[in-house]
C-alpha cells in the first residue's frame, strides 16, 4: 500500500496541492498504549517518535506501519447494559433487596436507612436503558501525522476532554450503540462516549532493574577485593582483563587483588544477587519488588509525585506537607526498606529530606520532575487492586483531599471513599482515569486555567469521585475553537474497533464509517458524496472485521466470514461493477487499493448485499485525497485535477514503455536535451 502510494501518487499530491482527508488529534494529547507487556500513558507525538525509524512519507503525510509490532491502544471492546453502575450506594443496596423480592418499598427504605424516594430512583434506573462502555486492548495497524491549518476544537465535559480537528469523528452512545458526531455537534444532550470500565490483567511483582536500565547501556563489571585493606570496587570486565593498570586497589594501589564475583552495572547501580545497590552508598532495594516492599516503594513514589521535588546541588529528595506525622512515617519506611537516611525540618511547612542520590535518580527516571511532567511509573497501571488503592491513598494525602462538605454526611465510610485530586500534569491525570476505571470507581473532571510565573498557561485538572451518576448530561459542556495556526496532528488506525481514546477522561475517538447491514434479497445502495467545493481521489478502501449484530439488543456478536454477503462497487469511467465478498482474502487486503475520482455530481457507489439470515455489522474507511476543483499546472494552465492526473499517469506508463524499448540512457539524453540540464542516473552494480 505505502510503496505504490509513495512512488506514484505522492509526487502528484505534492505538486498540485492535494490534502489527505482524515481524522486527526493534537500531538500533545495523551493516550493509553500497551507495547509488549508494558502499559504506558504517552502523548501521540511520543508514540510517533518511538517508531520514527520506520517512517514512510507520502506527500505531506508521514506513516508508520505497525502491523508487525506488538503495539495496542486502549479501545472500547463492547457495550453492556448495566444500570447498577449509575446508582448511588444506597440505591444499589435497595436494588439488591428488590431483586431478592418479598419486601415492600417502605420495608426496603427502613432497612437501608433512607427515604422511599431512594428506592423509587433505584427502580427507575433499573428499568432504564443505561449502558457502560467496557475498554480493552486493540492492535494498532499504523500511526500517521501531517501538518494542517484546520480549525481545532477543544471539547470538555464533566467526564473528559479532547482537542481534535474540525473534521474529526467522535462517537456518542445512544441506546447502547455508537453513533458518529462532529465536534460542533457536541452539546449537553449529545455527549462524546467514553470508557467506564477497563478489563486488564494484573501483576503483583515488578522487576525494578528493567525500569532502571531502560534506554541505558548495561555493562558487565567484576567485583575486585583488595587483600591488603579489604576495599571492594567495581571494574569494567574488558578493561580488567586487557589492561594490567586496572588490576590494582583504587584505595591503597596494591596489586594484591582478587576477583570475588561479576555483576551487571548501569549508571552507578549494580546487582548484588537479587538486590540492587549503588556505588559508594548504603542504598539497597530488591530487584523483584512484591508484597510489603512494593507497597513501601509505591508510598514513597506517590508522595514524591504529589508533593515532592528534587534538588540538583545536594542530590536529595524533598517532600513538603503540613502533616508531620505523615512525613515521619514516610521517612521511617525509606529508612527501613531502602537504607535511606532522613530528616524533617520546618519553615512555613514541614520538609522531609531523603538524603539519597540513588533514590533521587530512580524517582527522576521513573516519575519525571516538575509538576507539569510528573507521572506514576509505567508499571503501576498493571498492578492489582491493593497496590492501586495504596497509590491513591498516598496521592490524596498530597495534592488531594477527602470530601467533607457541610451539606453531606461526614461518616467514616463517606470520607474514605470520596475524594478530589488536582494536578497540571496531563499524563498523571490520564493515569488516574485509567486506575479509577480499572477499579470501577466513578469520577468526574473539571478544569481551571492557571497562569504560571513564566507566563505559560496551564490547565489544572481536578478529578473527583462522585456519588451520583444518573444524568451524564448534567454539568457544563465546552466546545471552543483553539486554533493556533499550522501544527502537526496525529491519527491511529486500530484493527477491528477503529477507535482509540484521549487519556483525559478516556474519551472515545473514531475514524471510520459504521455499517449495519440487514438481511435482504434486495441490494442496498450506498454512495460516498464529497464536499461540493472539492474533487476527491479515492486511493483505498478499508473494511474492518464483520460481526453478527443483534438488532433487538443492539449488541455486536461473534465474527463472521461468508461468501453470501459483501459489496458490489463501481465508478463511472474507472471500473465496472464487480463483487467482493466478506471473506478473509478480501477483508485482510487493507487498504483495498483503488485510484478513482469522485465528486458531488459523480459519487462513489457501493451496493451492499446480505443474503444471510442475520444482521451484520462492519466498519469501512475511505482513503481520500482532496483537491480544489481547479488546479494550476505550468504546462496546461488552470485545469481539472482529474484530467491532469489522467495525463500524469499516462506519462508514467509511456515512460516505462519507452524505457523498455530504447533503454534508460537514450531517454535521459532526450530529457537533458529538452530541459538543458544534466541528469544523474544511479545504476545498480551487480557483483
Amino acid at each position: 500500500m505505502f510503496a505504490w502510494l509513495q512512488s506514484f501518487v505522492a509526487p502528484f499530491v505534492i505538486a498540485f496541492g492535494g490534502t489527505f482527508w482524515h481524522d486527526s488529534v493534537r500531538g500533545d494529547r495523551v493516550t493509553v498504549v500497551k507495547i509488549g507487556d508494558e502499559v504506558k500513558v504517552v502523548t501521540f507525538e511520543e508514540l510517533f517518535n518511538m517508531f520514527s525509524n520506520k517512517v514512510v512519507k507520502i506527500g505531506d503525510r508521514e506513516f508508520i506501519p505497525l502491523e508487525d509490532d506488538e503495539v495496542y491502544v486502549l479501545s472500547p471492546i463492547r457495550v453492556e447494559r448495566r444500570p447498577e453502575y449509575y446508582m448511588t450506594d444506597k440505591e444499589l443496596r435497595a436494588y439488591q433487596l428488590i431483586l431478592k423480592g418479598g419486601l415492600s418499598q417502605r420495608a426496603i427504605a427502613e432497612m437501608i436507612g433512607a427515604s422511599r424516594t431512594v428506592v423509587s430512583r433505584a427502580l427507575e434506573k433499573a428499568r432504564s436503558n443505561l449502558y457502560v462502555v467496557v475498554g480493552g486492548w486493540a492492535k494498532v495497524k499504523y500511526i500517521e501525522r501531517h501538518k494542517v491549518r484546520k480549525r481545532m476544537y477543544r471539547i470538555a465535559t464533566k467526564y473528559g476532554e479532547t482537542v481534535v480537528t474540525e473534521d474529526h469523528s467522535l462517537v456518542t452512545l445512544v441506546n447502547g450503540k455508537f453513533l458518529e458526531v462532529k465536534p460542533t455537534d457536541i452539546n449537553r444532550k449529545v455527549l462524546p462516549a467514553r470508557i467506564h470500565i477497563i478489563e486488564d490483567g494484573e501483576v503483583d511483582r515488578v522487576d525494578l532493574w528493567k525500569y532502571i536500565t531502560e534506554g541505558c547501556e548495561v555493562s558487565r563489571r567484576v567485583i575486585v577485593k583488595c587483600r591488603e585493606c579489604g576495599y571492594t570496587s567495581l571494574i569494567d570486565k574488558d578493561r580488567f582483563t586487557s589492561n594490567k593498570d586496572y588490576r590494582r586497589c583504587w584505595r591503597c594501589h596494591s596489586r594484591r587483588v582478587e576477583v570475588i564475583g561479576e555483576t551487571s552495572y548501569c549508571n552507578g547501580f549494580y546487582l548484588d544477587g537479587e538486590v540492587i545497590r549503588y556505588v559508594k552508598s548504603n542504598f539497597k532495594i530488591s530487584r523483584i519488588l512484591t508484597g510489603d516492599e512494593l507497597k513501601a516503594f509505591l508510598r514513597i513514589v506517590s508522595a514524591y509525585v504529589s508533593e515532592g521535588c528534587l534538588t540538583d546541588a545536594e542530590e536529595r529528595v524533598v517532600i513538603l506537607n503540613s502533616d508531620r506525622e505523615w512525613l515521619e512515617e514516610l521517612g521511617k519506611i525509606a529508612s527501613k526498606y531502602f537504607n535511606v537516611s532522613y530528616s524533617i525540618s520546618k519553615r512555613d511547612v514541614y520538609f522531609l529530606i531523603l538524603d539519597s542520590v540513588p533514590l533521587k535518580r530512580i524517582l527522576e527516571k521513573l516519575c519525571g520532575r516538575g509538576a507539569f511532567n510528573k507521572k506514576l511509573p509505567d508499571f503501576t497501571l498493571r498492578l492489582g487492586r491493593e497496590y492501586l488503592e495504596t497509590i491513591l491513598c498516598e496521592l490524596i494525602k498530597g495534592d488531594g483531599y477527602r470530601e467533607k462538605r457541610a451539606n453531606r454526611p461526614k461518616t467514616r465510610e463517606f470520607v474514605e471513599k470520596y475524594f478530589r485530586y488536582t494536578s497540571i500534569s496531563k499524563k498523571l491525570i490520564a493515569q488516574l482515569c485509567f486506575i479509577l476505571s480499572k477499579l470501577g470507581i466513578k469520577y468526574s473532571i473539571w478544569y481551571d486555567l492557571r497562569r504560571s510565573d513564566c507566563r505559560r498557561e496551564k490547565v489544572a485538572y481536578t478529578i473527583a469521585t462522585v456519588t451520583k451518576y444518573w444524568r451524564e448530561e448534567d454539568g457544563k459542556v465546552i466546545v471552543e475553537d483553539v486554533t493556533t495556526g499550522e501544527e502537526y496532528v496525529y491519527d491511529v488506525e486500530v484493527e477491528g474497533t477503529h477507535k482509540f481514546v484521549d487519556g483525559i477522561g478516556l474519551i472515545v475517538l473514531h475514524n471510520t464509517i459504521s455499517l449495519v447491514i440487514p438481511p435482504t434479497k434486495i441490494p442496498i445502495d450506498v454512495s460516498y458524496i464529497p464536499d461540493p467545493n472539492f474533487k476527491c481521489l479515492i486511493i483505498g478502501l478499508t473494511f474492518g472485521k464483520v460481526y453478527e449484530f443483534n438488532i433487538e439488543t443492539e449488541e455486536i456478536g461473534p465474527e463472521i466470514q461468508t461468501v453470501y454477503a459483501g459489496i458490489w462497487h463501481a465508478q463511472e469511467g474507472y471500473m465496472d461493477w464487480h463483487w467482493d465478498p466478506f471473506v478473509e482474502s478480501i477483508l485482510k487486503t487493507n487498504p483495498y487499493p483503488q485510484l478513482v475520482w469522485s465528486s458531488r455530481d459523480r459519487p462513489y457507489e457501493l451496493r451492499i448485499v446480505n443474503k444471510t439470515d442475520k444482521y451484520l455489522w462492519c466498519e469501512a474507511t475511505f482513503w481520500v485525497v482532496k483537491f480544489p476543483r481547479r488546479v494550476y499546472c505550468p504546462i496546461y494552465g488552470e485545469c481539472d485535477p482529474e484530467d491532469l492526473f489522467r495525463r500524469y499517469m499516462q506519462g508514467i506508463c509511456t515512460f516505462f514503455l519507452a524505457m523498455n524499448m530504447v533503454g534508460i540512457e537514450n531517454i535521459m539524453k532526450v530529457i537533458e536535451k529538452i530541459t538543458q540540464k544534466p541528469l544523474v542516473v544511479f545504476r545498480e552494480v551487480k557483483t
